[in-house]
């Protein structure tokens, strides 16, 4: 069989599995609600799966889990707080965390004896995490969250996510996407005014 025939094959068998699949998920409910969204348990989690789901955190008190610095140092999450704080949650590998990181540098660099930022790693490697940030030219710190329980406490689920936090360690919101410099900077003026 010519090689071009069987590539088509090949693909014409993975769509119709894949067609075949959604239509089974369909026809069985897929575990959706009547709206056609995940079934969300109160625990934040989709029904039976244990995928996390994103939870509003704003008005919570910064959860009191531990993270460490890339020094291998643990400190608690909440000892981060004592002026506005901006949270800053990446992985190396999530190109819209690259994209916003230089834009992150840019306003800490004008902004940083007022806002405190700390970027939270759940993924990389101390290691990785320094190298990258020396790559990107990343001077705030950063900290890992190696077991996830502080991307868990604040109710992360996609990256990068941006919390932002009043100086008494309390939640004033989050913003589940890539910011620009100028996103930043309105953000920072709205909930930290002078």
């Amino acid at each position: 069989m010519p090689k071009g025939r069987a590539a088509r094959l090949l693909l014409g068998a993975v769509l119709g599995l894949l067609v075949g699949l959604g239509i089974g998920l369909v026809l069985a409910g897929g575990g959706d609600d009547a709206d056609g969204g995940p079934v969300a348990t109160e625990g934040g989690a989709l029904q039976d799966v244990g995928i996390p789901v994103a939870t509003d955190v704003a008005g919570d008190p910064l959860p009191d889990v531990t993270v460490e610095t890339l020094e291998g140092e643990e400190l608690s999450l909440r000892d981060l707080a004592g002026r506005p704080l901006i949270l800053n949650l990446w992985y190396s590998t999530c190109p819209p965390c690259v994209r916003e990181m230089p834009a992150f540098e840019t306003v800490h660099q004008r902004v940083g004896d007022d806002v405190r930022f700390v970027g939270v790693n759940p993924v990389d490697s101390a290691g990785a995490a320094r190298d990258f940030a020396a790559d990107v030219g990343v001077t705030y710190e950063l900290v890992r969250d190696p077991g996830g329980a502080a991307t868990a406490e604040l109710g992360v689920a996609r990256f990068p996510t941006t919390v932002f936090v009043d100086a008494d360690g309390r939640i004033l919101a989050t913003d589940p996407n890539e910011l620009s410099e100028s996103e930043l900077t309105e953000r920072i003026e709205e909930l930290f005014p002078a």
